[in-house]
């Protein structure tokens, strides 16, 4: 998890309550938290890239691009809504 046994002792032999521990650990979930919601969104998007194209295509690059700006713009959209609302 990212933390070594003389922090975890140390803290535990600092704060007999566990709260600092219990405040790392909270730390640790949330970071993790949010890595795994970045990764999520990453995968989302490559998904959708990939079910716009198929094996087959003999798209140009520059096709590929404009589909690329256009879910940039659609997500922006979306968190634009997501924020008035």
């Amino acid at each position: 998890m990212g933390f070594s046994l003389k922090d975890i002792s140390e803290l535990l032999n600092n704060d007999k309550d566990m709260k600092s521990v219990t405040l790392l650990l909270q730390q640790k979930i949330n970071t993790t938290e949010d890595i795994i919601k970045k990764d999520q969104q990453n995968l989302k998007y490559a998904q959708d890239v990939q079910n716009m194209i198929s094996e087959e295509s003999n798209s140009q690059i520059q096709k590929l691009l404009d589909i690329e700006h256009a879910m940039e713009k659609n997500n922006e959209y979306k968190n634009f809504i997501k924020n008035c609302l």
